[in-house]
């Protein structure tokens, strides 16, 4: 005999669970000139639990140059399902690598300190050769950037 359920999908996970849309984010090369627009992007981080996600602090680590900005997060609590999000800026000051962390404290029970690699390579010009670009998480330090 066999049992059939229709229409049934299994429950998340009762404790709050956090993901995020790209990890790492690569956002390429960006051309350092101060009359150039910076390179927008997002951050959308989703919560798959039942019970709701408390986001308790938001970090950007190792920005060392201050070739980034970012605005958010927008909320502080995601209900199931509910998602956050942050928009930030990549500018170059100097040529070379930047590489920071977008680092989320919160009561998620899989990622409680989520670390979150954000990199970009700042170029004198567009014809310069092309480089592999390895993005990891930088050291525990940051610059006093104004965000």
């Amino acid at each position: 005999m066999a049992l059939f359920l229709a229409g049934c999908e299994e429950a998340g996970p009762d404790e709050p669970q956090i993901f995020v849309d790209a990890n790492p984010v690569i956002l390429g090369r960006r051309l350092v000139d101060p009359d150039a627009t910076a390179r927008q992007f997002s951050l959308q981080f989703v919560n798959r639990g039942v019970e709701a996600l408390q986001i308790d602090d938001v970090q950007i680590v190792g920005d060392a140059r201050c070739s980034f900005a970012f605005l958010g997060p927008d909320v502080t609590e995601v209900a199931q399902d509910g998602a956050m999000f942050m928009r930030g800026e990549y500018l170059p000051t100097e040529v070379g690598d930047d590489q920071i962390a977008v680092v989320v404290y919160s009561n998620a029970s899989n990622f409680p300190e989520l670390v979150v690699p954000v990199c970009g390579v700042g170029v004198a010009s567009l014809d310069d050769p092309e480089t592999e670009i390895v993005c990891e998480a930088p050291p525990e330090a940051q610059a006093d950037c104004p965000f």
